[in-house]
């Protein structure tokens, strides 16, 4: 087990944790069965890990978001990645809540607001609108 390991727990810790808060909460927001919600969850954590090997992010430590801030003076891609997010209207403690997060939690959190677009888009071709304009309606809903 890693230094990070020790100090944070395992990637099955974090894992286990999300599902105890994805499994519900897939059942009583979505609608799903225990086992869609399990499923689902299942294939998202699957999609998040695969994801983060990929882009080499699953060995940040948790408290990334101080380091960045602690760093962002004296390395310069820290500090263009900053003032890109402080332009989108991001504050210290956005960056430090964000960055601060396991990566697989910001993984899931994404993925179940990428769901939730999913399903606005769907239902509301499912009222008739053209995918367009569906498309339109669930970007004015989802503001980024």
């Amino acid at each position: 087990m890693g230094i990070f390991s020790k100090l944070f727990g395992s990637s099955s810790d974090i894992e286990k944790q999300l599902e105890a808060l994805y499994v519900p909460m897939f059942q009583t927001t979505k609608g799903m069965t225990l086992t869609q919600a399990k499923s689902t969850f299942r294939d998202l954590i699957k999609e998040a890990k695969e994801e983060s090997l990929k882009e080499g992010t699953s060995k940040f430590p948790q408290n990334f978001g101080d380091i960045l801030l602690e760093e962002e003076s004296t390395n310069p891609h820290y500090k263009s990645l900053l003032a890109k997010k402080r332009n989108q209207g991001a504050t210290d403690e956005d960056i430090r809540w964000w960055w601060n997060m396991h990566d697989l939690e910001k993984r899931m959190m994404t993925k179940d607001d990428n769901l939730n677009g999913f399903a606005l888009f769907l239902k509301l071709k499912e009222d008739g609108l053209n995918e367009e304009e569906a498309g339109k309606r669930v970007k004015k809903s989802r503001p980024i």
